[in-house]
């Protein structure tokens, strides 16, 4: 019975779809599953019995230690955190990784069960999401500005009404937003016809500035 009972749990450890590593007290490898052979690369023999430090990207990092150390004899599943590991050919991913307090029948803790789950794609796709929403609302943004301003042209017959509401229009659409100029091209200089958020002095010094190409420029002055 007690031999059926470890080849099932055998069988059910070797089938987790997810790489799982179980480490004593020393964060020394003590087991690994199938699945972590596949994610890593590794062979049994090059990973037992070695500190579970040698799967980081850095070895610096300790974020896998720290949880356990947190977690002292609470025996429930940490909160999934990301670590950056290493496979034995060099290359690096991120594991999505959970840690479990193993006890004994007696409540003493023996180890940890170490769950790592490579999420890198998920990871790339939520970036690309994220760079795709901000461009969204840059080009937003910009719509409302240009919308803004072409109300205004045909609700005003004041070339300067129209420049000063842009320069509004600016101010409520672009954040952390310091300061912005509107030149108009007179000749061969750029002449400073609107702005907000300048010094006198630095209002001063650009009334008139050597034109630059084009006809129409405008500069927004932006904090980090």
């Amino acid at each position: 019975m007690v031999v059926w009972e470890q080849k099932l749990y055998h069988a059910m450890f070797n089938a987790l779809s997810d790489a799982v590593v179980f480490t004593n007290c020393q964060q020394k490898i003590q087991l690994v599953n199938a699945a972590f052979l596949t994610l890593f690369g590794h062979a049994v023999a090059e990973v037992l019995g070695q500190a579970f430090d040698v799967l980081y990207a850095d070895r610096a990092d300790n974020t896998v230690q720290a949880t356990i150390d947190d977690h002292g004899d609470v025996a429930e599943t940490a909160k999934p955190f990301d670590v950056q590991y290493r496979r034995r050919d060099g290359s690096s991913f991120i594991g999505e990784t959970m840690v479990t307090v193993v006890k004994d029948v007696e409540g003493h803790r023996v180890g940890s069960l170490v769950v790592i789950r490579d999420i890198t794609a998920r990871r790339q796709a939520d970036s690309l999401l994220q760079a795709n929403l901000a461009r969204l609302a840059k080009k937003h943004r910009y719509e409302a500005i240009i919308s803004s301003v072409a109300h205004s042209v045909h609700q005003s017959t004041s070339l300067q009404a129209v420049l000063d509401h842009a320069v509004d229009a600016m101010r409520t659409h672009i954040a952390h937003i310091d300061g912005i100029e509107i030149f108009l091209l007179e000749g061969q200089e750029a002449v400073l016809k609107a702005h907000c958020g300048l010094p006198e002095w630095l209002v001063a010094e650009i009334q008139r500035l050597p034109a630059p190409q084009g006809y129409t420029c405008w500069r927004a002055r932006r904090r980090c």
